[in-house]
């Protein structure tokens, strides 16, 4: 996460702007349940990756706000099913990385 370049900024923003959020939220909800009693490892991990959302060379404020938040909310939600994924249904982990496939390859 924090190797991510611009490029990989905006097209992880596109991926997580196109999901379906009633699903999303669904698996959201799932992994937040899990998440009771693990909070310090979510948060060491947080900590690690701290402004990774951010662009860094994006002249736009409009657009260079709207990418930040959306990575923010890529990473969030890959590391809470990060951190419960031992005991997270496989169909809401694989929600919570989708967005992240847009890197693959």
């Amino acid at each position: 996460m924090r190797a991510l370049t611009d490029d990989d900024r905006e097209a992880l923003a596109e991926a997580r702007k196109a999901l379906d959020e009633d699903f999303r939220g669904q698996a959201l909800r799932s992994a937040a349940e899990l998440l009771v009693g693990r909070g310090e490892t979510y948060a060491v991990a947080r900590r690690e990756v701290a402004g990774a959302h951010v662009p860094e060379d994006l002249d736009d404020p409009g657009r260079r706000d709207e990418i930040a938040r959306l990575v923010e909310l890529a990473i969030d939600e890959l590391l809470v099913g990060t951190v419960v994924q031992e005991r997270l249904h496989p169909k809401h982990l694989r929600e919570l990385y989708r967005p992240w496939r847009a890197l693959d390859g």
